[in-house]
């Protein structure tokens, strides 16, 4: 029998199978003619484990399911560590860094927001009413911590962010329902399983790769501080305007646009750094059980990717132990109730037999007391000579009180038998009471449990994010301590000859000519805290630590060789040759190179620059690129209807008042013409004026004349 078989069985069960193999071994122990016996007892015990062979529930198969997935390898490797914490897994490697150029370009117009159609005349009035309310509540704890933080950060950015949202939702739902029958009554149970699983899942990817040197230090000294601060602000802004349509005969449509601007974005290698990286212990799947969970829920709460797994945490830390503990006592009440129900049930089907018997001696009390009465007497004459003489009044008498006691003992089966079956009701009462409250119980554990076997595969599959965010949480001297001491590997070359420097040294030639020619290679061990900026923890690699060398050793030279232009000035360099320079940057090369080269342009040049056009043109990352960044303005065009909507005559009025003014014009044109001429003849006076007054002469002799 195997372990699950055994599990499976209840206690009565186990007895009787115990009791089996007791007699199975005594009959095999004894003479022969204990065969049979023999026999006889492993055939009943193959019929009780035909019965605990049975099918698993979907239940059970969804837990092991979900317990085999927990337990299964990680689908990615680790770095291993050493066991003994003497040494460390360590990388050597250098950290590229690249700065990112920002060019504003021009703006565009974007998507539409909304179109406002006016008629001819139309006048709308408007009002954008703001409220800004603000409410601030400060309260700052100071329990034995005070940190004092210094962070000297240089970074170089323009803010533009492409955010990429993928929600992922399963539904699972199970529902159950069992129930079990006893002689007289019937237990039902049911419970319903549901997993709402979301996974929401949030990707940022920069455009831009920056260069940034933190350092941090902390000092902590207890203090006992709380201080509460409250305000309040309100702000209200209100701006009214009106937008209006001029025309008296066309309609206008107004669109509003979205107002976008476009940069024009490169990046070149901006900075290398000599890292080491230190692996760091990752559980294995096995080991991420309820304690692992309790032990980092503080940190689990503070990064956890989808917040349908609060509950499981809260669960966990809060009620988990005393719901344990609430089911193992509701299922001993129940186990109880229900040996009470069937030792119950047994004296009911018990006192029922006896009330059968106790009915049948009564009746039997009464038929041979009712044939005494016939035997004794069948006639008056008989009834008058027993009533003179006397007849046999004994035997008469007897059968009378057996009848009689037969009736007795009946009623008190009777009541017997009623007040088990009262004692029965109340009993079952009970029972049903204790499965409900059991069946609840399990419901709520099992639900429990589901959430937390969820918990553990999503904490399993995402183990790397939820690693390095415990690790952040490490104190940094903490982190110092553990790993200050650690043996790692320094390699020390001895050269064996050098280059003669020369002046056509390619780039490599000439790192080569620094590094020189290896000649002995020996490693010594050296301390962790000897190589590395322990204080400085740049980031992580998988369950790798990233830390800056104090100093570059030979690895991480020898990586610096392709990023290092020592030919003509001393500079970093991309080790992809056609990324170092720009498309409109290497045209102008080719250009100059042919201006003032043009001898040496030979076809095998041109050739060689062609391929590298055409290999940077052909480069999926190209570049130069172009970002479209949304804008808080807005971007107005006016629409103006195609057919006026006045009536034909007042169309054919406007043209008549066209052709009016057209006259007029040509009018004035000509009028000044007249002017013009009349000037050129020294006639300078005014020739449309009404009225000339001329006065000639002195004052006593005025000679008034008007013309």
């Amino acid at each position: 029998i195997t372990s699950y078989q055994w599990a499976s069985l209840d206690n009565t069960t186990k007895d009787t199978l115990y009791n089996l193999v007791l007699s199975y071994l005594k009959a095999k122990s004894g003479s022969m003619p204990g065969v049979a016996v023999e026999f006889k007892e492993e055939e009943d015990a193959r019929k009780i484990l035909n019965g605990a062979l049975r099918k698993k529930s979907r239940i059970e198969n969804f837990f092991e399911d979900l317990e085999e997935r927990i337990k299964e390898n990680y689908a990615f490797h680790v770095f291993a560590t050493d066991p003994k914490n003497e040494r460390a897994c360590v990388n050597y490697g250098i950290l590229v860094n690249y700065r990112q150029e920002w060019k504003p370009q021009n703006y565009q117009v974007g998507e539409l927001v909304s179109t406002l159609p006016l008629a001819p005349k139309e006048i709308r009035k408007y009002s954008t009413k703001r409220v800004v309310k603000k409410n601030r509540a400060e309260k700052e704890i100071e329990n034995a911590l005070q940190i004092r933080k210094e962070d000297s950060s240089d970074t170089y950015r323009d803010n533009a962010e492409i955010v990429r949202r993928a929600t992922n939702k399963t539904n699972f739902q199970h529902t159950a329902q069992g129930g079990v029958n006893f002689a007289v009554w019937n237990a039902k149970g049911s419970h319903s399983i549901t997993i709402d699983s979301a996974k929401h899942s949030s990707q940022v990817k920069k455009e831009f790769r920056e260069a940034v040197l933190k350092s941090a230090q902390e000092y902590k000294n207890e203090h006992k501080l709380e201080i509460s601060t409250t305000s309040s602000e309100e702000f209200e802004e209100t701006t009214s305007g009106e937008i209006s349509n001029p025309n008296d005969e066309i309609p206008v449509t107004y669109l509003f646009y979205e107002l976008q601007r476009t940069y024009e974005i490169s990046e070149k290698i901006h900075k290398l750094t000599p890292i080491i990286l230190v692996a760091n212990d990752v559980p294995y799947p096995n080991e991420i059980d309820e304690d692992w969970l309790l032990a980092h829920d503080w940190i689990l709460r503070r990064v956890i990717l989808d917040d349908s797994f609060i509950p499981a945490l809260d669960y966990l830390s809060d009620t988990f132990v005393g719901d344990e503990i609430s089911t193992e006592v509701m299922r001993n009440n129940f186990e109880t109730q229900l040996g009470v129900v069937e030792k119950v049930t047994q004296n009911v089907a018990m006192h029922t037999e006896v009330l059968k018997q106790a009915q049948e001696a009564m009746d039997r009390a009464i038929a041979e007391y009712g044939e005494s009465q016939v035997e004794e007497g069948t006639g008056l004459f008989d009834f008058i000579g027993d009533i003179f003489t006397g007849g046999d009044t004994d035997y008469s008498e007897m059968l009378r009180l057996k009848k009689e006691a037969a009736k007795e003992a009946f009623q008190r089966a009777e009541r017997q038998e009623k007040e088990l079956r009262s004692r029965l009701g109340s009993e079952t009462t009970a029972l049903e009471s204790a499965t409900d409250k059991y069946a609840k119980a399990l419901e709520e554990q099992f639900n429990r449990r589901t959430e937390i076997l969820r918990l553990r595969v999503h904490v399993k599959d995402n183990i790397l994010y939820y690693m390095q965010a415990i690790w952040d949480q490490e104190p940094p001297d903490q982190r110092f301590f553990r790993l200050y001491n650690l043996d790692v590997p320094d390699i020390k070359i001895t050269p064996g000859f050098s280059f003669t420097h020369k002046q056509s040294m390619s780039p490599k030639d000439y790192a080569g000519f620094i590094m020189s020619i290896i000649g002995t290679v020996t490693i010594k061990k050296k301390k962790l805290v000897e190589v590395a900026d322990l204080d400085n923890l740049l980031g992580y690699k998988g369950n790798y630590m990233i830390f800056p060398l104090k100093k570059n050793n030979y690895v991480t030279m020898h990586m610096m060789q392709d990023y290092m232009d020592l030919h003509e000035t001393a500079r970093l360099w991309d080790p992809d040759e056609a990324g170092n320079y720009t498309i409109d940057e290497m045209k102008e090369l080719i250009k100059c190179y042919y201006k003032y080269y043009p001898e040496s342009f030979t076809d095998e040049v041109k050739d060689k620059y062609r391929d590298l056009l055409i290999k940077r043109l052909m480069d999926p990352h190209p570049d130069k690129d172009i970002v479209i960044v949304p804008t808080d303005s807005l971007f107005i065009e006016a629409l103006p209807g195609k057919h006026p909507i006045l009536e034909d005559f007042k169309l054919i009025h406007r043209v008549v008042d066209v052709k009016k003014v057209q006259s007029e014009v040509r009018h004035g044109e000509l009028e000044n013409v007249r002017l013009a001429a009349r000037a050129l003849k020294g006639e300078y006076e005014d020739p449309d004026i009404e009225k000339k007054i001329v006065i000639e002469g002195d004052a006593k002799d005025v000679n008034v004349s008007t013309g």
